[in-house]
């Protein structure tokens, strides 16, 4: 049972100490203990929980939603709270779909997605057949549950030209990769690209309470601002709590302060070159990532569930993806000799389990 944290660090029950490699969920990019948050939040509390968004903001939600819009490359943008990620990521199929019907193209209800870099010629194959009922297509920068497989430069900006070919919209999905992950606000931001929607969940306050956001950028805010019979009506009950916002605006003030996005990149760099050292030995079959998340696949017959179970006794929490695949993403302030030490657990494990 974990009891604390305390920076990249989780304490058990048990008095053990543990390097969290994982980030909790892919989250925590602050890392574990921050009084800082959790002051921020008990002044929100006390001052109010929250009200019904469907009538009401607060100060606080106004702050921390201009704060959201700013850390996107799309210039006219608004900011619709949802209670957790997942939640966002559904309102942003919503909101498509809904966009492409006050245009009067009711047909495009369809939504793409897994468009990997070997799959643009099949999308632009389905998107010439099917594209009039296509409503969006949807990328994840980053595959990360399904074992960590970054695009390559140039391959959102590929989607964006088909999206912009064929009439549907680009929704980014930046759950995992926004706020900080990859070395910047946001992967598309990184690579240059504007998306039409953005989706942005638990990164935002390092999970230390439930978040998500939807971006909607001007042309799907352009045509709902423009019909002035239209009313957003959404059947979330606690979304943008003053609460919420206030740990994701500390989360921001605490990245800028400390520099988290250089820290991003230099743990990527780290472990890099630590992957693919072991990759080129043999101990790896695989290493890919970007920023501070990584992943690597195992030599046959080596499982991911075992060398997680072995490295968790010498106190590194990583997580297991597929029965060969583990990621590494700690939180960005996790400390060089703490990679280090994560790489020496590593070795010992690997030897453990080929035994």
């Amino acid at each position: 049972m974990i009891v604390g944290g305390s920076g990249a660090l989780l304490f058990g029950d048990d008095d053990r100490e543990y390097l969290d490699a994982a980030a909790g969920h892919f989250h925590c990019t602050v890392g574990h203990g921050r009084f800082e948050i959790a002051d921020q939040v008990a002044s929100a509390l006390a001052v109010l929980e929250g009200v019904s968004a469907d009538v009401f903001t607060t100060p606080v939600v106004e702050r921390c939603t201009a704060l959201i819009a700013a850390s996107t490359p799309m210039d006219d943008c608004r900011v619709l709270p949802t209670a957790t990620g997942a939640e966002a990521f559904d309102a942003a199929v919503e909101l498509v779909r809904v966009v492409h019907a006050l245009r009067g193209d009711r047909a495009r209800v369809g939504v793409m997605g897994g468009v990997g870099p070997d799959d643009l010629g099949d999308a632009a194959a389905r998107l010439a057949l099917e594209g009039a009922s296509i409503a969006a297509v949807v990328a994840d920068p980053v595959d990360p549950t399904g074992g960590v497989h970054p695009y390559p430069p140039g391959h959102l900006a590929a989607l964006r030209d088909l999206c912009d070919a064929h009439g549907a919209f680009l929704v980014v999905d930046e759950v995992v990769t926004g706020f900080g992950r990859v070395g910047a606000w946001s992967a598309c931001a990184r690579d240059g690209v504007v998306p039409d929607v953005m989706v942005m969940g638990e990164t935002l306050t390092s999970g230390y309470l439930p978040l998500g956001a939807v971006v909607l950028g001007g042309s799907t805010l352009d045509v709902i601002e423009d019909d002035e019979a239209f009313v957003l009506r959404r059947g979330s009950t606690l979304p943008g709590l003053n609460a919420a916002g206030a740990a994701a605006l500390e989360n921001v003030r605490i990245v800028v302060e400390e520099d988290l996005l250089a820290a991003a990149d230099r743990i990527g760099d780290a472990l890099r070159e630590g992957l693919v050292e072991r990759v080129d030995a043999g101990a790896l079959r695989a290493a890919r990532g970007t920023g501070a998340l990584w992943a690597f696949d195992l030599p046959d017959g080596t499982g991911a569930g075992a060398l997680r179970s072995v490295l968790m006794r010498r106190n590194v929490i990583v997580r297991a993806l597929g029965p060969t695949t583990v990621a590494v993403c700690p939180p960005l302030v996790a400390t060089p000799e703490q990679v280090t030490g994560l790489f020496v657990a590593l070795d010992d494990a690997l030897t453990e389990v080929r035994t």
